[in-house]
C-alpha cells in the first residue's frame, strides 16, 4: 500500500497499483520545470493491476467556494484546461524522463509507463479528484448545481484530452468509483495557533 497527502487529502492506493508516484514532487519533474518556464504537472501517475495507465489532479476547494467560483467556466482560469495542460506536460515530462533520467532505476520505471503511452492496448485513465463545498449538503440545488459543473468539466476534459485519454473521471470522496483499489480520506484540520 502507498499513502500520499495532496491538497489536505490523505490517498491510500492498494496494492493493486503496480506503480504509483506522486509525480510533482520528483526530481525528474524538477529537472523539467526548471528547464522550461510553466511547466505543470498532475499529482499522481499510476498504473492499476499492471493494465491501466491513470493520471490523477487534485483540487481541494472545500471552503474556497467564492474564490473557486471562477474556475469551473471557460472566463477566467479554467480548472479543465489546467488539468489538461498538466497532463500534456506530464507526458512529455514521462518521455523525457524515460530519455534521459539521472537516475537508472527511476530511468527503467518511466520507460514501462512510457509503454503504456504508446501502446493502442492499454488504457489511460485522466482522474480529477475534485473536492468543492456543497459535496455533503442535502440541498437538491447545490447537489444539481454541483454535478452540472463536474458534468462541464468532464465533458471539457474529455474534448482536450481526445488525444490521449480512453476516459475521463471527475471524482470525490462523495463518488469514487475506485474505491476497491483507492480510499481518500480528508485530512484533520489543522489547529489554529
Amino acid at each position: 500500500m502507498s499513502v500520499f497527502e495532496e491538497s489536505n487529502l490523505r490517498f491510500d492506493f492498494s496494492d493493486d497499483w503496480t506503480f504509483i508516484e506522486q509525480y510533482d514532487l520528483l526530481s525528474d519533474y524538477d529537472r523539467i520545470k526548471n528547464a522550461i518556464t510553466g511547466t505543470k504537472g498532475v499529482d499522481f501517475v499510476g498504473i492499476l493491476n499492471d493494465k491501466t495507465l491513470y493520471f490523477f489532479e487534485v483540487k481541494n476547494f472545500k471552503g474556497h467556494r467564492i474564490s473557486s467560483k471562477g474556475r469551473f467556466s471557460d472566463d477566467d482560469d479554467p480548472i479543465w484546461l489546467e488539468v489538461a495542460q498538466k497532463v500534456r506536460d506530464t507526458v512529455a515530462g514521462i518521455i523525457g524522463a524515460s530519455r534521459k533520467s539521472l537516475d537508472r532505476e527511476e530511468k527503467l520505471q518511466w520507460q514501462n509507463v512510457a509503454e503504456y503511452l504508446i501502446d493502442s492496448n492499454k488504457r489511460v485513465i485522466i482522474v480529477l479528484w475534485l473536492e468543492q463545498d456543497g459535496d455533503n449538503d442535502k440541498q437538491e440545488y447545490k447537489r444539481k448545481r454541483k454535478k452540472g459543473y463536474k458534468t462541464t468539466i468532464k465533458g471539457k476534459l474529455k474534448e482536450s484530452l481526445l488525444w490521449l485519454a480512453d476516459e475521463v473521471l471527475v471524482l470525490s470522496c462523495d463518488y469514487n468509483l475506485l474505491e476497491d483499489s483507492l480510499d481518500v480520506t480528508f485530512l484533520p484540520a489543522s489547529p489554529t495557533p
